[in-house]
Protein backbone atom coordinates (compact mmCIF):
# COMPACT_ATOMS: atom_id res chain seq x y z
CA UNK A 1 0.00 0.00 0.00
CA UNK A 2 1.04 3.59 -0.62
CA UNK A 3 0.18 6.28 1.92
CA UNK A 4 0.88 9.97 1.36
CA UNK A 5 0.31 12.42 4.19
CA UNK A 6 0.16 16.18 3.65
CA UNK A 7 3.04 16.38 1.16
CA UNK A 8 4.19 19.80 -0.03
CA UNK A 9 6.95 20.48 -2.56
CA UNK A 10 8.11 23.91 -3.76
CA UNK A 11 10.60 24.95 -6.42
CA UNK A 12 11.57 28.48 -5.39
CA UNK A 13 8.22 30.34 -5.44
CA UNK A 14 6.43 27.65 -7.45
CA UNK A 15 4.29 25.24 -5.42
CA UNK A 16 4.41 21.93 -7.32
CA UNK A 17 2.55 19.86 -4.70
CA UNK A 18 0.38 21.49 -2.06
CA UNK A 19 -0.65 19.53 1.07
CA UNK A 20 -1.37 16.36 -0.91
CA UNK A 21 -2.75 13.32 0.95
CA UNK A 22 -3.90 10.02 -0.54
CA UNK A 23 -3.96 6.26 -0.08
CA UNK A 24 -3.43 3.74 -2.87
CA UNK A 25 -4.82 0.42 -1.59
CA UNK A 26 -2.88 -2.80 -2.02
CA UNK A 27 -3.62 -4.60 -5.27
CA UNK A 28 -5.53 -1.68 -6.80
CA UNK A 29 -4.83 0.59 -9.78
CA UNK A 30 -4.93 4.33 -9.11
CA UNK A 31 -4.46 7.02 -11.74
CA UNK A 32 -3.16 10.54 -11.08
CA UNK A 33 -4.53 12.86 -13.73
CA UNK A 34 -4.53 16.58 -14.45
CA UNK A 35 -3.08 19.29 -16.64
CA UNK A 36 0.63 19.55 -17.36
CA UNK A 37 2.42 21.04 -14.37
CA UNK A 38 -0.21 20.08 -11.81
CA UNK A 39 2.24 18.00 -9.74
CA UNK A 40 1.47 14.45 -10.92
CA UNK A 41 5.02 13.46 -11.83
CA UNK A 42 6.42 15.19 -8.74
CA UNK A 43 4.35 12.82 -6.60
CA UNK A 44 5.88 9.83 -8.41
CA UNK A 45 9.40 11.21 -7.98
CA UNK A 46 8.81 11.74 -4.26
CA UNK A 47 7.67 8.12 -3.90
CA UNK A 48 10.83 6.87 -5.63
CA UNK A 49 13.07 9.07 -3.50
CA UNK A 50 14.32 11.01 -6.53
CA UNK A 51 12.75 14.19 -5.13
CA UNK A 52 12.41 15.11 -1.46
CA UNK A 53 9.24 16.71 -0.17
CA UNK A 54 9.61 19.94 1.79
CA UNK A 55 7.05 18.74 4.33
CA UNK A 56 4.77 15.79 4.96
CA UNK A 57 5.48 12.06 4.92
CA UNK A 58 5.03 9.17 2.50
CA UNK A 59 5.00 5.45 3.21
CA UNK A 60 5.44 2.31 1.12
CA UNK A 61 3.91 -0.70 2.87
CA UNK A 62 4.19 1.21 6.19
CA UNK A 63 7.88 1.94 5.63
CA UNK A 64 8.54 5.69 5.75
CA UNK A 65 10.31 7.12 2.73
CA UNK A 66 13.56 8.67 3.97
CA UNK A 67 17.30 8.40 3.40
CA UNK A 68 17.60 5.45 5.75
CA UNK A 69 14.84 3.37 4.15
CA UNK A 70 15.01 4.32 0.48
CA UNK A 71 17.29 1.43 -0.51
CA UNK A 72 14.84 -1.13 0.89
CA UNK A 73 11.87 0.73 -0.55
CA UNK A 74 13.26 0.84 -4.09
CA UNK A 75 13.43 -2.96 -4.14
CA UNK A 76 9.64 -2.92 -3.72
CA UNK A 77 9.11 -0.47 -6.60
CA UNK A 78 9.02 -0.97 -10.35
CA UNK A 79 9.30 2.40 -12.11
CA UNK A 80 8.50 3.15 -15.77
CA UNK A 81 9.43 6.73 -16.63
CA UNK A 82 8.19 8.91 -19.47
CA UNK A 83 9.29 7.65 -22.89
CA UNK A 84 10.62 4.46 -21.31
CA UNK A 85 14.06 5.69 -20.29
CA UNK A 86 15.98 2.85 -21.93
CA UNK A 87 19.75 3.16 -22.18
CA UNK A 88 20.49 3.47 -25.92
CA UNK A 89 24.00 1.99 -25.70
CA UNK A 90 22.73 -1.23 -24.09
CA UNK A 91 20.88 -4.03 -25.83
CA UNK A 92 17.26 -4.76 -24.97
CA UNK A 93 18.34 -7.73 -22.85
CA UNK A 94 21.02 -5.71 -21.06
CA UNK A 95 18.42 -3.04 -20.22
CA UNK A 96 16.03 -5.62 -18.78
CA UNK A 97 18.64 -7.44 -16.70
CA UNK A 98 20.38 -4.43 -15.15
CA UNK A 99 19.00 -4.77 -11.63
CA UNK A 100 19.15 -8.57 -11.55
CA UNK A 101 22.85 -8.41 -12.39
CA UNK A 102 23.39 -5.62 -9.87
CA UNK A 103 22.00 -7.89 -7.16
CA UNK A 104 24.08 -10.80 -8.51
CA UNK A 105 21.26 -13.16 -9.42
CA UNK A 106 22.36 -16.55 -10.73
CA UNK A 107 22.23 -17.22 -14.46
CA UNK A 108 19.46 -19.77 -14.00
CA UNK A 109 17.34 -17.37 -11.96
CA UNK A 110 17.86 -14.59 -14.51
CA UNK A 111 17.01 -16.86 -17.43
CA UNK A 112 13.85 -18.14 -15.76
CA UNK A 113 12.63 -14.64 -14.86
CA UNK A 114 13.40 -13.32 -18.34
CA UNK A 115 11.33 -16.10 -19.94
CA UNK A 116 8.42 -15.25 -17.60
CA UNK A 117 8.55 -11.57 -18.55
CA UNK A 118 8.77 -12.25 -22.29
CA UNK A 119 5.65 -14.40 -22.07
CA UNK A 120 3.88 -11.89 -19.85
CA UNK A 121 4.49 -8.90 -22.13
CA UNK A 122 4.27 -10.69 -25.50
CA UNK A 123 7.71 -9.42 -26.46
CA UNK A 124 9.38 -11.23 -29.40
CA UNK A 125 12.50 -13.07 -28.12
CA UNK A 126 14.40 -12.24 -31.30
CA UNK A 127 14.34 -8.59 -30.22
CA UNK A 128 16.44 -9.16 -27.10
CA UNK A 129 19.76 -8.62 -28.88
CA UNK A 130 18.63 -5.45 -30.62
CA UNK A 131 19.18 -1.92 -29.36
CA UNK A 132 16.27 0.31 -28.28
CA UNK A 133 16.53 2.39 -31.46
CA UNK A 134 15.99 -0.78 -33.52
CA UNK A 135 12.59 -1.66 -32.04
CA UNK A 136 9.22 0.08 -32.20
CA UNK A 137 7.89 2.52 -29.62
CA UNK A 138 5.40 -0.07 -28.37
CA UNK A 139 8.15 -2.66 -27.98
CA UNK A 140 10.31 -0.13 -26.13
CA UNK A 141 7.51 0.32 -23.59
CA UNK A 142 7.24 -3.45 -23.16
CA UNK A 143 10.98 -3.54 -22.48
CA UNK A 144 10.64 -0.73 -19.93
CA UNK A 145 7.88 -2.69 -18.23
CA UNK A 146 9.98 -5.86 -18.16
CA UNK A 147 12.87 -3.94 -16.63
CA UNK A 148 10.51 -2.51 -13.97
CA UNK A 149 9.13 -5.98 -13.20
CA UNK A 150 12.45 -7.84 -13.21
CA UNK A 151 12.82 -7.98 -9.41
CA UNK A 152 9.12 -8.79 -8.99
CA UNK A 153 8.30 -5.61 -7.03
CA UNK A 154 5.08 -5.24 -5.08
CA UNK A 155 4.33 -1.78 -6.49
CA UNK A 156 4.42 -0.40 -10.04
CA UNK A 157 4.79 3.32 -10.75
CA UNK A 158 4.21 4.41 -14.35
CA UNK A 159 4.71 8.03 -15.42
CA UNK A 160 2.92 8.76 -18.72
CA UNK A 161 3.91 5.29 -20.03
CA UNK A 162 1.93 5.52 -23.27
CA UNK A 163 1.99 9.24 -24.01
CA UNK A 164 4.37 9.14 -27.00
CA UNK A 165 2.72 6.26 -28.87
CA UNK A 166 0.45 6.47 -31.89
CA UNK A 167 -3.23 5.60 -31.26
CA UNK A 168 -3.25 2.02 -32.59
CA UNK A 169 -0.10 0.96 -30.75
CA UNK A 170 -1.37 2.75 -27.65
CA UNK A 171 -4.68 0.88 -27.84
CA UNK A 172 -2.98 -2.52 -28.07
CA UNK A 173 -0.61 -1.74 -25.22
CA UNK A 174 -3.45 -0.46 -23.03
CA UNK A 175 -5.24 -3.78 -23.47
CA UNK A 176 -2.09 -5.74 -22.66
CA UNK A 177 -1.23 -3.60 -19.64
CA UNK A 178 -4.68 -3.97 -18.14
CA UNK A 179 -4.47 -7.75 -18.54
CA UNK A 180 -1.00 -7.73 -16.94
CA UNK A 181 -2.22 -5.67 -13.98
CA UNK A 182 -5.13 -8.05 -13.46
CA UNK A 183 -2.86 -11.09 -13.62
CA UNK A 184 -0.13 -9.78 -11.31
CA UNK A 185 -2.46 -8.12 -8.77
CA UNK A 186 0.18 -5.56 -7.87
CA UNK A 187 -0.42 -2.09 -6.48
CA UNK A 188 -0.25 0.25 -9.48
CA UNK A 189 -0.01 4.05 -9.66
CA UNK A 190 -0.19 5.60 -13.13
CA UNK A 191 0.29 9.22 -14.19
CA UNK A 192 -1.53 10.38 -17.31
CA UNK A 193 -3.24 13.45 -18.73
CA UNK A 194 -5.68 11.31 -20.78
CA UNK A 195 -9.05 10.89 -19.06
CA UNK A 196 -10.25 8.02 -21.24
CA UNK A 197 -7.04 6.15 -20.42
CA UNK A 198 -7.55 6.87 -16.72
CA UNK A 199 -11.11 5.55 -16.90
CA UNK A 200 -9.90 2.41 -18.68
CA UNK A 201 -7.27 1.52 -16.07
CA UNK A 202 -8.35 2.94 -12.76
CA UNK A 203 -10.09 1.58 -9.73
CA UNK A 204 -9.59 5.10 -8.38
CA UNK A 205 -8.90 8.39 -10.19
CA UNK A 206 -7.26 11.36 -8.44
CA UNK A 207 -7.75 14.61 -10.39
CA UNK A 208 -5.21 17.32 -9.56
CA UNK A 209 -5.04 21.06 -10.12
CA UNK A 210 -2.14 23.30 -9.04
CA UNK A 211 -0.65 20.63 -6.80
CA UNK A 212 -3.89 19.81 -4.97
CA UNK A 213 -6.53 17.12 -5.24
CA UNK A 214 -9.68 18.52 -6.79
CA UNK A 215 -11.71 15.31 -6.76
CA UNK A 216 -11.10 11.60 -6.34
CA UNK A 217 -13.21 8.51 -6.89
CA UNK A 218 -14.20 6.15 -9.67
CA UNK A 219 -14.50 7.41 -13.23
CA UNK A 220 -18.28 7.15 -12.98
CA UNK A 221 -18.31 9.32 -9.85
CA UNK A 222 -16.27 12.03 -11.56
CA UNK A 223 -18.46 11.99 -14.67
CA UNK A 224 -21.81 11.83 -12.90
CA UNK A 225 -21.05 14.11 -9.96
CA UNK A 226 -18.28 16.57 -10.86
CA UNK A 227 -17.34 18.56 -7.77
CA UNK A 228 -16.84 21.94 -9.41
CA UNK A 229 -16.50 23.81 -12.70
CA UNK A 230 -12.87 22.75 -13.17
CA UNK A 231 -13.81 19.08 -13.08
CA UNK A 232 -16.66 19.68 -15.57
CA UNK A 233 -14.35 21.61 -17.90
CA UNK A 234 -11.59 18.99 -17.65
CA UNK A 235 -14.05 16.22 -18.57
CA UNK A 236 -15.72 18.16 -21.38
CA UNK A 237 -12.37 19.24 -22.86
CA UNK A 238 -11.42 15.62 -23.51
CA UNK A 239 -14.68 14.58 -25.20
CA UNK A 240 -14.87 11.35 -23.19
CA UNK A 241 -17.80 9.04 -23.90
CA UNK A 242 -19.63 8.98 -20.56
CA UNK A 243 -21.45 5.78 -21.52
CA UNK A 244 -18.29 3.79 -22.23
CA UNK A 245 -18.34 0.22 -20.93
CA UNK A 246 -15.05 1.01 -19.18
CA UNK A 247 -16.68 3.61 -16.94
CA UNK A 248 -18.56 2.58 -13.82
Amino acid sequence: MIRIENITKKYNSLIAVDRFSAEIPQGSTTVLIGQSGCGKSTIIRILTGLTKADSGDSYINDLKINDQNIGRIRKELGYVIQSGGLFPHLSVQENILMMAKYFKWTKNKISSRLDELINLTNFPPEGLNKYPSQISGGQQQRVSLMRALMLNPKILLLDEPLGALDPLIRYDLQEDLKAIFAKLKKTVLIVTHDLSEAAFFADQIILMQDGRIVQSGTAGELFKNPKNDFVKKFINAQRVNYNSENIS
